[in-house]
């Protein structure tokens, strides 16, 4: 069985102490969602996930994700556009506990995909096949929400 990472209440984590505040957005087009592949030695080695990162000096945490978005695919969006789908809270060791705040976007044409350095490769994967991926810890459950 699969390890839990996320859950809905941060009552559900003994001593709930989070460092950051993470956005995350599942990105779909024409079926599929698009997953990056991390680089070393950033957090989470050569894992794959959907594009995100940590709350900076942004007003709100949809400034966070559009920021974000552009920074690791050069996918150029307004703060406004993104559905927001929940919030879910995290202790993954060794990072600590944060609070994953889950955004999804349909983009109706394919963008040309321009990677960070945090990334060393991407793919747009059908939902059906995203768990046979190498994931983040907390993606797949992420995943389900959507």
């Amino acid at each position: 069985m699969e390890n839990k990472y996320l859950y809905e209440d941060k009552n559900e984590i003994d001593n709930f102490n989070p460092k950051a505040i993470v956005a995350i957005c599942f990105l779909e087009c024409q079926g599929k969602f698009l997953l990056l592949k991390r680089a070393k030695p950033v957090f989470g080695e050569y894992l794959w996930g959907v594009p995100g990162g940590k709350q900076e000096s942004e007003n709100n945490i949809r400034e966070t994700i559009s920021r974000e978005l552009d920074e690791e695919t050069g996918i150029k969006i307004g703060s406004s556009v993104f559905n927001y789908i929940g919030e879910r809270y995290a202790r993954v060791a060794p990072w600590g506990d944060y609070i994953l705040v889950i955004f999804y976007l349909n983009l109706p044409i394919v963008s040309n995909i321009i990677l960070s350095n945090e990334h060393t490769t991407y793919e747009w994967v059908d939902k059906n096949d995203l768990k046979s991926f190498n994931l983040l810890k907390g993606q797949s459950e992420a995943f389900d929400l959507v």
